[in-house]
């Protein structure tokens, strides 16, 4: 949870001069987005998917569902089954580990 990892006073000024000087480390004001593209059906062989392109994030999520029948016990109860798969960008990862390796020290 990035809520909580704690900022250096250095790190606290450098974010709260940039939101005053409307500027943020990779060039853009503080009200320019990035680019989103969102693409549906990427994976065949699942019930839905879809690709998620933000900056430098590229996250691709696949989700499988399946009815199935009841157990005998619960003949009047049915099962739905379901499975969600994820990939996350190298360089997400990269992030976060960086910052997990900082806490550690």
């Amino acid at each position: 949870d990035m809520s909580e990892v704690p900022l250096s006073e250095l790190e606290k000024r450098y974010i709260v001069r940039g939101i005053e000087n409307n500027f943020r480390e990779d060039g853009r004001s503080c009200r320019d987005m990035r680019h989103i593209a969102v693409t549906t059906g990427v994976i065949s062989n699942t019930s839905g998917s879809s690709r998620i392109q933000m900056g430098g994030t590229d996250v691709i999520v696949g989700v499988k569902a399946e009815i199935g029948e009841p157990i005998s016990t619960s003949p009047d109860r049915g099962i739905v089954k379901f499975s969600v798969d994820w990939y996350l960008s190298f360089f997400v990862c990269f992030i976060y580990f960086i910052t997990c390796m900082r806490d550690l020290q």
